[in-house]
């Protein structure tokens, strides 16, 4: 089987993945390729084979991305802000999940403490 090359636009290493798809009567079954730095994905391949051949066959980036911040690279900088490591976690995605969570906490416990205040001024 050919071997799949690196992400053409962070040199990430890059896996196949078999994605299962459902809706009310239908099934289908297709191959993706994707990158496990920067999760660009090349999507809906009929075999792995056919995934692998376009995901090393695709276009690489010809544009200046000068003065341009790789999401990467935001998510790397708030992370340092708020005092967190991104290596410490699995993934990029894995980090920024973390941080979804911990906002959405955040306002449901601003909500509540703006109700109970609500409650105990009536």
């Amino acid at each position: 089987m050919t071997e799949l090359k690196p992400c053409p636009f962070c040199g990430g290493e890059a896996r196949t993945t078999i994605v299962r798809s459902t809706i009310p009567g239908y099934f289908r079954i297709s191959h993706d390729a994707y990158c496990m730095k920067c999760n660009t994905e090349q999507r809906g391949a009929e075999t792995e084979a056919e995934a692998i051949t376009a995901w090393n066959e695709r276009a690489t980036p010809s544009a200046d991305l000068t003065g341009w911040v790789s999401w990467d690279e935001i998510v790397r900088q708030e992370a340092d802000r708020l005092g967190y490591n991104v290596d410490d976690w699995d993934s990029i995605n894995g980090f920024c999940l973390f941080l979804l969570h911990k906002i959405e906490l955040k306002t449901l416990h601003r909500q509540a403490m703006a109700e109970s205040t609500e409650v105990e001024s009536e």
